[in-house]
């Protein structure tokens, strides 16, 4: 097995997004930048992600965990 070890500092409002690569492979790095920008609240922020990846085409399992600092 690889780790990874990593510490950064985070504030509040910080958001963490965690993804299988079925999602990463296919959304921009922009796209989850306006998705997130454009959503007030985490569970909008995850439903925008579930809405885009709908009209993707995939190839692969998807898989995300979205975390935000309060």
């Amino acid at each position: 097995m690889i780790f990874q070890e990593f510490q950064f500092d985070l504030l509040i409002g910080h958001r963490i997004l965690l993804t299988s690569d079925g999602v990463h492979d296919v959304i921009t790095k922009k796209e989850f930048r306006d998705l997130s920008i454009t959503s007030e609240k985490i569970e909008d922020f995850g439903e925008k992600i579930v809405k885009l990846l709908k009209a993707k085409i995939l190839t692969d399992n998807t898989s995300f965990i979205a975390i935000s600092v309060v």
